[in-house]
């Protein structure tokens, strides 16, 4: 009878590791979802250098309970090309649901867009599509307002200091020199 050895167990199970890297699991070949974007209603209309807001609910039907898996959003084109795209890892046992968000870029021009939320794994590729409109550019007077707005309150506090502070400090000065007066005059007698 053959002795079993510490080197024939460690060649056993690099074996079976290599075996279990090449050939696919059940749980790995047992990988599907479905997965659903929506756009908030206020959102179906944005305008180039806003925010664009929507959910996206993940559903996990595969044999593996709870998986990472990483989300790629795409903002299409009207030809379905891609002008902004981010990724975003989550966490999927049965389902999640996860609202987002992606700034518009400011150099689109009018018209139709689409977001998409695409998963891809070892089987297929999974994704749902939501269309958008743009209508022009970011207003910039908001830009110039938000702007005006803390230098309109710094130079109010500025303008009330200039007016109240001098007095103020005046009435100081003269109170502490009455306070010297009439302590030099009580330490006298």
């Amino acid at each position: 009878m053959k002795q079993i050895t510490t080197r024939g167990i460690l060649e056993v199970l690099a074996l079976l590791g290599l075996l279990g890297i090449l050939l696919p699991t059940s749980a790995q070949a047992a990988e599907t979802f479905t997965i659903k974007l929506e756009i908030a209603d206020n959102y179906h209309s944005v305008v180039a250098g806003d925010e664009i807001w929507f959910t996206t609910k993940v559903f996990n039907h595969g044999a593996v309970r709870r998986m990472d898996v990483t989300l790629k959003f795409d903002i299409l084109d009207g030809k379905g090309f891609s002008v902004k795209s981010k990724t975003k890892t989550i966490a999927v046992e049965t389902q999640v649901s996860d609202v987002d968000s992606m700034a518009i870029p400011i150099d689109l021009k009018e018209g139709n867009y689409a977001i998409r939320a695409s998963i891809t794994s070892l089987e297929k590729d999974y994704s749902s599509e939501e269309s958008f409109g743009i209508k022009g550019l970011k207003n910039e007077q908001d830009s110039y307002i938000l702007f005006a707005i803390p230098i309109f309150v710094l130079l109010s506090i500025g303008l009330l200091l200039n007016k109240y502070l001098p007095p103020y400090l005046e009435k100081r000065s003269l109170r502490n020199r009455i306070r010297g007066i009439v302590s030099k005059r009580i330490g006298k007698k």
